[in-house]
């Protein structure tokens, strides 16, 4: 669904009437493309901007009777099915009619009492900036594109290498569903799956598709996020497991492979795993979501699931055990509970409703805690205004060894979680400053643009692993001929079989 929101941030373009229109602020899977248009927004005369007494975001606000600051940007929400078909999610004060400009459909201004409504949902935030550029990014690099590629600098590859590897994979009977190429040719992306059709496993095509769709530039405008991010000309491997590919000890990768997911030693700064990480693009962080922190609950919010493949004992299973069992002080601090149990006969638990990500900015704490290895859950917590407690763990995403503990989140286990909140309860600035770092940092570093920039540096760093890759992509023919078929996994092998063997002598 589209999010239409009054803010004064945005620019707005000239329309006819002389009012003013401003682009529509979407978010989740819409963020991967421009809607069709944009909304007209008309604010009341009496708004203008203020900070608020406590430290919330820079946004439109009005005064009430009482002269108090409240948020006052009810949201409009218009659905696929229909941009006929409103519905006016309230907020905390005021006003505001939202117009879905060429399709003559009017939402009726609606006056929302004070101390009611929904988190505020916003992808631009006034005195933050995302990180759009190579510089901007560039510590993000240094703390995890470097970090990766240190078990692999001081050797040279090969397309023969990963000619040699792509090959004995290919020849398994079943190479699984998640094992992927990756071709990139003059800014269009093609994945060529090891196991047809992703063996019909819908998570590992989507997210596949996912960094696809987002790395593709064909199509891009100077509209689109990723304008101007084109990923230099490679061939790759990639795993979209949940677990990492290469461990370090009796490997069988002959060069880089990439994944979403493995393990590290924050204290050694190294991994047992070689794999290079890369960002998921099916999980979307740009949109931020605010609620007053006075009338948030407080207690630490987890909403999860039980998987089939999670261990027994998971940190989720043992923080909604310590509710049910009635732990001393556990009632009072932790709202917890399963949304899906895959081990029923194992884990005996009643199942609770979901909660909506920008819901969770209801709540003053947010409990981050692993799946089955690491859960992208995490970034979707940081984007709000509310503490995120995350699990001591081994297991990382690509951006975590740039998040600072006790600055961007507080640690917790499960042998000190209720004496860290207790903490946290008695201590009102810290939690203010934690979680303005955490959305600081959602909002510079992990945008659909910056994960985009991080993927082409990462890439530039592989091929420069990789002295014949240029020569090899020279020579590669997506579609050989006007009659042929587009590329395929064994025409890529055949192509790659041939330049190898011209570099060799061979054929």
């Amino acid at each position: 669904m589209y999010r239409c929101t009054w803010q004064q941030a945005t620019c707005p373009r000239e329309g006819p009437g002389g009012r003013a229109y401003f682009p529509c602020s979407f978010g989740g899977a819409d963020a991967l493309r421009q809607p069709s248009g944009c909304r007209r927004c008309i604010p009341p005369a009496d708004y203008h901007q203020d900070w608020p007494p406590e430290h919330e975001i820079p946004t439109l606000y009005k005064k009430s009777s009482t002269g108090q600051h409240r948020l006052a940007a009810p949201q409009l929400v218009v659905t696929h099915s229909t941009l006929h078909r409103f519905s006016l999610h309230k907020y905390l004060a005021g006003f505001v009619l939202c117009v879905s400009w060429g399709n003559g459909a009017v939402a009726a201004a609606q006056q929302i009492p004070d101390g009611e409504g929904t988190p505020q949902v916003t992808t631009e935030v006034q005195g933050l900036t995302r990180a759009t550029t190579d510089d901007m990014m560039r510590e993000i690099y240094k703390d995890n594109i470097d970090a990766d590629f240190v078990p692999w600098r001081n050797r040279t590859y090969s397309v023969r290498l990963l000619h040699e590897m792509i090959s004995k994979l290919r020849a398994r009977p079943h190479p699984g569903p998640y094992l992927t190429v990756i071709v990139v040719k003059n800014g269009r992306v093609y994945d060529l799956p090891l196991e047809a059709n992703y063996g019909k496993n819908r998570v590992a095509a989507n997210r596949v598709r996912g960094l696809v769709e987002c790395l593709n530039n064909e199509s891009s405008s100077s509209s689109s996020p990723f304008w101007g991010v084109v990923p230099p000309d490679t061939v790759f491997l990639i795993t979209m497991r949940d677990h990492p590919f290469c461990p370090r000890r009796g490997h069988s990768c002959k060069v880089p492979v990439f994944s979403i997911i493995k393990r590290w030693n924050a204290t050694t700064n190294t991994s047992h795993e070689l794999d290079v990480l890369l960002p998921q693009f099916i999980h979307v962080y740009d949109s931020m979501a605010f609620y007053p922190w006075k009338q948030k609950y407080d207690k630490a919010l987890m909403r999860a699931a039980i998987k089939g493949r999670m261990s027994a004992n998971s940190t989720r299973e043992w923080l909604t055990e310590l509710q049910r069992r009635g732990h001393p002080g556990a009632a009072q601090m932790l709202d917890t509970g399963i949304t899906q149990n895959d081990q029923k006969k194992r884990f005996k638990t009643k199942l609770v409703p979901e909660i909506s990500m920008h819901e969770h900015a209801r709540w003053k704490y947010l409990l981050a805690t692993d799946g089955t290895t690491a859960s992208s859950r995490l970034g979707k917590l940081l984007v709000t205004n509310s503490v995120v407690l995350k699990e001591d763990s081994v297991w990382i995403e690509y951006y975590y060894r740039s998040l600072v503990p006790n600055v961007h989140y507080v640690p917790f286990n499960k042998d000190n979680v209720l004496q860290v909140l207790k903490q946290l309860r008695s201590d009102a600035p810290r939690c203010h400053r934690t979680a303005a770092a955490a959305q600081h940092f959602a909002f510079t570093f992990l945008s659909q643009r910056s994960k985009t920039l991080y993927v082409r540096q990462a890439l530039r760093q592989y091929n420069s692993l990789i002295p014949d890759m240029s020569d090899f992509m020279e020579v590669l023919r997506i579609a050989p001929g006007a009659l042929e078929r587009p590329l395929t996994l064994d025409g890529l092998l055949e192509q790659m079989s041939a330049f190898v063997a011209s570099r060799t002598g061979g054929g």
